[in-house]
């Protein structure tokens, strides 16, 4: 699901429905050896994921391809910003800064892990906790109710209305504390510094841990808890405790798309299904993304809203 919406929302790609499971095996093969041994040896990791990269980038060039044929044919449509996604938006970059083919490909292949990685990341984690708190589960479900989207008329979702759904976007806050998709990320230091005695000169490159931020900061009260709750309460600014995006001018532009979508995950997930994971309790592997190392069998079952239908009709 999470693969499809990158590729289409984010890239562009046009490839027919049949052809997304061969084109997502490919992606994960990529993915799953982003960090493996630098040894270049047919059959190992790093042969594997360049020769997936290899194909990733013939499907995208074939995209920046079709996109250039459309707006010769359509100068309009090169105008019109209506329905892009963002691959397009950044091939009409012009001047100092436009960008080669070669650098649009790269993009893409950071949109797609961003797009597709990190969001099935805190999807699956979402699945995991809910089923751990049932209480959280239950809460979810209420507030879903108190605007019609579970057993009343409002199936359609808005934008609007997933904006206002505060508990549920607490739950999503929650599960990117505790088990944020991408542990974390380098900065280059633009000017020296100290920190706790340590002088930190120009021109390092530091690297910093978004898992451990979240686990050690002082803003977050029995921090191995899990606790949606502490969101709801208007506290101090989090901006340095809390950033499962990273933060600053390079912080993730996919916040909000990643955000939205797992707004709908959570409401479509919650109002249609019950799910007990087969396994039962799981571990976690944490590379390149933290994800269940048994894949995570859960048993879906239709969510029976009798009971929640007939108190909407009273």
């Amino acid at each position: 699901m999470t693969f499809t919406l990158a590729a289409e929302a984010l890239v562009g790609f046009r490839v027919q429905p049949k052809e997304y499971p061969e084109l997502l095996g490919v992606f994960e093969v990529f993915a799953n050896n982003l960090f493996c041994l630098p040894l270049l040896c047919p059959g190992m990791g790093l042969a594997k994921g360049m020769s997936a990269r290899k194909l990733l980038l013939k499907k995208i060039q074939e995209c920046l391809e079709s996109k250039k044929r459309d707006a010769a044919a359509n100068q309009s449509l090169l105008n019109s910003g209506e329905g892009e996604d963002a691959l397009s938006r950044l091939m009409k970059a012009s001047g100092e800064d436009a960008l080669t083919d070669s650098e649009l490909k790269d993009l893409s292949l950071e949109l797609l892990f961003a797009g597709h990685a990190t969001t099935a990341s805190a999807a699956t984690s979402l699945v995991i906790k809910l089923h751990e708190h049932s209480d959280v589960l239950e809460k979810v479900l209420r507030e879903l109710d108190g605007f019609g989207l579970v057993a009343g008329e409002q199936r359609d979702l808005t934008l609007a209305q997933l904006r206002q759904l505060e508990y549920t976007g607490a739950v999503i806050k929650e599960v990117l504390r505790l088990l944020p998709p991408i542990g974390g990320g380098f900065r280059k230091v633009i000017k020296t510094f100290e920190l706790n005695g340590y002088q930190i000169p120009e021109g390092w490159t530091v690297a910093y841990s978004i898992r451990e931020t979240h686990q050690t900061s002082p803003m977050f009260p029995n921090n191995q808890q899990f606790n949606p709750d502490r969101w709801l309460a208007k506290g101090d600014d989090e901006k340095f405790h809390y950033l499962p995006f990273g933060g600053g001018p390079r912080m993730c532009v996919g916040r909000e798309f990643a955000l939205l979508a797992l707004r709908v995950f959570v409401v479509e997930l919650v109002r249609s299904s019950t799910w007990s994971l087969m396994n039962g309790e799981c571990r976690m592997s944490y590379l390149p993304v933290p994800h269940p190392v048994d894949g995570l069998p859960v048993r879906f079952t239709e969510r029976d809203l009798t009971k929640r239908q007939e108190a909407a009709a009273i």
